[in-house]
């Protein structure tokens, strides 16, 4: 092959040229070798004196103009099946032009040179117009151009200025075959063949969805080709030109979808109940998503499926909430997935659903909680467990029905807080508020020798409560405490009021502690480490502090009897002391139970046979730790002691005050009131206490008086020389309903002053802090940093503010009354 140029006749060469595409187009075939084509392409732009690269361009685009205007005729011919035939000839044309483009690859590096070289007078000059206007000379009506040969009267003395080809210059033989495509097939189909092509397109399409076999693969093609139509020369662009594909296929696709479903919809609704409407609409759906991915381009998926989406599913918005809720009344979960499935598809359309959810739970919770009131026993362990059953149907309801989606799980979360925090008919609200139930429900699961629950037949909802009484406290005996405890953490999230439940945990924690009745050690760090993963280490200092006394306590004393082997102490008795930190542990310190180191006898008198292990107490511990001062707590002192006046002997786990009571009878048989107070120097109300517990549990014969203020001085109490029991192993207990309801409130009202200096220490850090707040900023940052303890209220905060400003913390700004600034 010569590079040089030379003078070449262009009829015989463009001849061979045309042959060769014969061959290809038409019969898919060639005898030539590509080769020859690209060296007869070669000579034609390197003609001597003057190349013929401007001529062969337009012959090219003059027997790809024919070509297509066969293939037009074919596709009007095919009748029924011209997509499919259409797209065989695409596929066929497609494939043969980016061949063809390879071996022109020298016509197109010339074409395109001169395009870059911008030269304005070159014959090939290509202007708006019409791709018909290329074989009339560029609108010369006096040319003397030869349609069938390519030449001018004068065969080859004269070049014909190439005319005009839909707004583009010069161009690669790859795009411009694309483009008589378009102009030849698609845009003539559509302006002189009544959109005929389209037509059968979307004739396809609504056969498809009315269940017909219908091959989609060509529909695809098709709109493949409006896409590789407008860009089959746009390697280097990153963003594909779709105005094709959207003009001839996508907006009328999305339209004539929005009717087609409109009808269904109706259809749908008229033959059947919302559960089959449903059933139809996401089988549609599915149906429709299907057909989107297999005949549209990507950009067009999630376009057009909204006319489906808002045929289906929006204007049927409300009924569908509506049929929701009835599922959800009536317990039908599978019908509620479906309406979630549908209502998840649409923006927002989940929110009407989620209040109805949410509205739901609180309904039923209330319900709960009333029949809960209503019934004769209040133990805290049916209140909890009743919470428990509904939190953990509501959240399986959420994983299985609702696929377990975040926002269900919220509503879950959001409709406890206001079971749980709702406030209630003061008449019914006997037994305590929520933070109290937790914390008594948590010291019954920590608590050794508690008894079951009593059985009765409440009734519950039929709407999904947690069954009879008896089933209740089958399901609670039956759960291991560490589970219990963990579930009850559960609800414990929900309470606003935290530092309420933290007063009264930490009260019956010492109770369980100092009375040894905690069910293991373990089982208390374990909750106590729960709390504090929750609340934070702050919230459970005091509770940490407690245990660590216990522990302390139990090294203390094996010491101190080490202490009485080595001085060789002799007792008739055993001790056990405990000592408690100071401020850590809740409990009363009245000075008529306490007695300080100095004086022991100044209130109670401690009975003799304890005097003297108590002194060698003293002494071992002030000789270990000196300074400090002890506080007996008697009131909290516990004893085992043997009754031996009977026939058969017992044994009593009382309180010291008992005990001491009871050994006073050592010497005499009957004792007047007056000598009872006088050798326990107690005060009457204390000692009628004792008294009543020692009658009621028939260990003193009883009286006619009444035991009040008024008996008189000279009532003699004697012991029940006749008593008898079958155990010989028994617990005196002393503290009655009254009184633990008493100490209930005294907790509450803790807790309500404990809530003043909390919220004065956090407003007056905020201040020392911001220096200046107006009102609205300075009560968001008071609701921030007290909502881990308990939310309180704006009148509240209010209060506060005005009781600091009066103690002169912080004052209002003079410029603007709703501001405060601090004073240091």
């Amino acid at each position: 092959m010569s590079l040089r140029p030379k003078k070449t006749s262009f009829t015989p060469i463009y001849k061979q040229i045309e042959s060769y595409l014969d061959e290809l187009y038409l019969y898919q075939r060639c005898k030539v070798e590509s080769i020859k084509i690209y060296q007869a392409v070669y000579e034609l732009c390197n003609s001597y004196p003057k190349a013929y690269d401007a001529r062969l361009y337009k012959n090219l685009i003059k027997y790809f103009q024919n070509y297509t205007i066969e293939v037009n005729k074919k596709l009007i011919s095919s009748s029924s099946e011209m997509i499919t035939v259409y797209a065989e000839e695409w596929k066929k044309f497609h494939l043969l032009t980016k061949y063809v483009n390879n071996l022109f690859s020298y016509l197109n590096k010339t074409i395109l040179a001169q395009r870059l070289a911008g030269d304005e007078d070159d014959e090939l000059r290509l202007n708006n117009g019409n791709l018909a206007d290329l074989m009339d000379g560029g609108g010369n009506e006096e040319s003397n151009w030869n349609q069938d040969t390519g030449l001018d009267e004068m065969g080859e003395g004269r070049e014909i200025p190439l005319g005009p080809i839909l707004g583009f210059d010069r161009m690669s033989l790859l795009k411009l075959t694309h483009l008589i495509w378009k102009q030849q097939i698609v845009l003539q189909l559509q302006l002189h063949q009544q959109d005929t092509l389209m037509h059968h397109v979307f004739q396809l399409i609504e056969s498809h969805r009315n269940y017909k076999l219908i091959n989609l693969q060509p529909i695809f093609e098709l709109n493949q080709s409006l896409i590789l139509m407008e860009n089959c020369n746009n390697e280097e662009s990153e963003v594909e030109d779709l105005e094709l594909y959207k003009a001839q296929f996508e907006t009328p696709y999305l339209k004539l979808t929005g009717l087609y479903y409109k009808r269904q919809a109706a259809g749908f609704l008229g033959e059947g109940d919302m559960n089959e409407y449903m059933i139809k609409a996401l089988e549609r759906l599915q149906f429709e998503e299907d057909l989107i991915s297999k005949i549209c381009h990507e950009s067009s998926y999630k376009k057009a499926i909204e006319p489906v989406e808002f045929e289906l599913i929006i204007n049927y918005q409300e009924k569908l909430n509506l049929a929701f809720q009835n599922f959800l009344i009536n317990s039908q979960f599978e019908q509620c997935t479906l309406a979630y499935k549908l209502l998840n598809r649409i923006k927002n359309g989940l929110d009407p659903i989620l209040q109805i959810f949410e509205n739901f739970i609180i309904k039923l919770g209330g319900e709960e909680i009333f029949e809960f009131e209503k019934a004769s026993t209040k133990d805290p362990r049916i209140y909890v467990e009743i919470l428990l059953n509904l939190h953990t149907k509501f959240i399986q309801i959420t994983q299985n029905t609702f696929l377990n989606d975040p926002q269900f799980i919220a509503s879950v979360d959001k409709a406890f807080r206001r079971i749980i925090n709702a406030k209630r008919d003061p008449k019914l609200d006997k037994y305590g508020q929520p933070p109290e139930m937790l914390a008594k429900y948590a010291d019954l699961m920590l608590k050794k020798g508690v008894k079951p629950i009593a059985t009765t037949n409440s009734a519950t909802s039929n709407t999904g409560g947690s069954g009879n009484s008896q089933q209740l406290t089958a399901e609670i005996s039956d759960i291991d405490p560490e589970v219990k405890l963990s579930n009850m953490i559960v609800l414990f999230k929900y309470i606003d009021d935290k530092d309420l439940f933290q007063k009264f945990y930490s009260r019956l924690l010492a109770k369980r502690l100092i009375n040894n009745l905690s069910i293991s050690e373990d089982q208390e760090t374990l909750m106590v480490q729960k709390l504090k993963t929750e609340c934070g280490p702050e919230y459970t200092t005091v509770l940490q502090r407690m245990i660590t006394d216990l522990q302390v306590n139990r090294d203390l004393n094996n010491l101190f009897k080490a202490y009485l082997s080595s001085i060789e102490f002799k007792s008739v008795i055993s001790t056990n002391f405990m000592i408690l930190t100071t401020g850590a542990w809740p409990l009363n310190n009245s000075s008529s139970s306490t007695t300080t180191t100095t004086n022991l006898r100044s209130e109670f008198r401690v009975p003799e046979i304890l005097n003297s292990s108590i002194t060698a107490f003293q002494t071992y511990y002030h000789s270990q730790h000196t300074g400090r001062k002890l506080n007996w707590l008697w009131h909290l002192s516990k004893a085992d002691i043997t009754l031996n006046y009977l026939p058969k002997k017992y044994e009593l786990n009382c309180s010291l005050y008992q005990m001491s009571l009871l050994y006073l009878f050592n010497d005499l048989e009957t004792l007047t009131l007056d000598q009872i107070q006088t050798q326990l120097q107690l005060p009457l109300s204390d000692i009628l206490n004792i008294l009543k517990s020692l009658i009621d549990n028939k260990l003193l014969n009883p009286i006619e008086s009444p035991l009040d203020q008024n008996l008189p001085k000279t009532q003699e109490f004697s012991l029940n020389l006749n008593y008898n029991n079958k155990r010989f192993k028994l617990k005196l207990t002393q503290s009655t309903a009254a009184e633990v309801q008493m100490e209930d409130k005294e907790t509450v009202k803790k807790v309500e002053e404990d809530r003043k200096l909390y919220l004065q220490s956090v407003v007056v850090r905020i201040m020392k802090s911001r220096k200046v707040l107006t009102h609205t900023q300075l009560v968001q940052e008071v609701f921030e940093l007290t909502q881990s303890q308990f939310k309180p209220s704006v009148p509240f905060i209010k209060q506060t503010i005005e009781s600091l400003i009066d103690k002169q913390y912080m004052e209002r700004s003079e410029t603007n009354r709703d501001s405060y600034s601090y004073l240091a």
